[in-house]
């Protein structure tokens, strides 16, 4: 059996971080390299929302469903064994008003929802139907630090992979910075680029599944803002505004359009969401718009919205299309691909 010596980690997100957590409780004495550029490919977990909450989502109902369900489950377990850092525990209200126009969906979704004219100490200009979860607000990059601090056996590369070739039973992958690095595994954690890898992919079935996913834009503002320690996101139909209280941020978004990966912030369209928000609260004065950050990701969205892990061919492995469920799904894919390398 071949000695896994050398692993070697495309990407630098959450996918990324949490199999590089799971790989050092496994291979203690192997060497992993983690390489990922905010210059090249920057990051979407840095520049997300990051709330991760069921939102009405039951067992039962679909496959994604359940799996949706059960990660948020698993992340809950992690976060109550590990407490993980920049992980806030909090609420989410689903708020729906009249002039939002027909509520059955919404309200088939949320069952039991009450009228409210405020929660969580913000008054509405008019009363909204209104139902409570439970939620975890995450700050992206305390949660990094926090792993990053665990890693013993592991060099990140600020650097990008340009070619990846196999050598017998290696990998020699080569990158922006003239580094080539010699891989007994390798695991492509790799966003809205995994496409760049299909040359890696053995399997049909995934070929076809990278080739019907697609990158989405999305643009939100950020601000600090000091308003006491409970954090809660209040989702006024599809559009938010969050409050982090470990980092006092006040965060609204946020815009979304399938099929592309333009790096330019939507800023417009991210202050309209200012102006969607701010009309449906009374005596909360945001901040004005000159106060706010505009910030924007590209997430990569699986065919059906539904991700994908495993074994893209031998000693190749990959993490695709984990979307808006970024922070969960990581959970259980990091431990089910280190349960395929030996």
């Amino acid at each position: 059996m071949k000695t896994t010596k050398t692993i070697v980690i495309v990407g630098n997100g959450v996918a990324a971080w949490r199999i590089n957590a799971e790989l050092e409780k496994k291979f203690i004495d192997s060497k992993i390299i983690r390489i990922g550029s905010e210059a090249f490919s920057p990051k979407c977990s840095y520049r997300t929302t990051s709330i991760n909450c069921l939102r009405g989502v039951q067992k039962g109902i679909s496959p994604l469903g359940d799996l949706m369900y059960d990660s948020h489950m698993e992340f809950e377990e992690f976060f109550n064994k590990e407490a993980p850092g920049g992980v806030n525990e909090g609420h989410e209200w689903q708020l729906w008003s009249d002039a939002g126009g027909n509520s059955d969906k919404w309200e088939r979704r949320y069952s039991r929802w009450e009228e409210l004219d405020e929660v969580e100490g913000i008054k509405f200009s008019t009363p909204m139907k209104a139902i409570k979860s439970k939620a975890y607000l995450i700050d992206p990059y305390e949660y990094y630090q926090w792993h990053k601090a665990q890693f013993k056996n592991t060099e990140h590369l600020n650097d990008f992979v340009i070619e990846v070739n196999r050598k017998e039973d290696k990998f020699e992958v080569k990158t922006q910075n003239s580094n080539t690095l010699i891989a007994d595994k390798l695991i492509l954690c790799a966003g809205y680029m995994s496409q760049d890898f299909l040359s890696l992919v053995d399997d049909e079935k995934v070929k076809d599944y990278l080739n019907r996913s697609k990158p989405v834009r999305g643009t939100y503002l950020e601000t600090d803002f000091e308003f006491g320690n409970k954090s809660f996101s209040l989702a006024i139909e599809s559009k938010h505004l969050i409050y982090r209280s470990s980092d006092k941020k006040l965060l609204i978004g946020s815009t979304s359009e399938n099929n592309n990966s333009c790096q330019l912030p939507m800023t417009d369209e991210a202050l309209g969401i200012y102006d969607f928000i701010n009309s449906h609260l009374k005596d909360f004065n945001l901040p004005a718009k000159d106060k706010w950050r505009v910030k924007h990701g590209i997430r990569f969205k699986g065919a059906k919205r539904t991700p994908w892990w495993g074994s893209v061919s031998e000693d190749c492995y990959g993490v695709f299309g984990l979307y808006k469920n970024a922070f969960s799904f990581s959970i259980r894919a990091s431990k089910e691909i280190c349960k395929f390398i030996d």
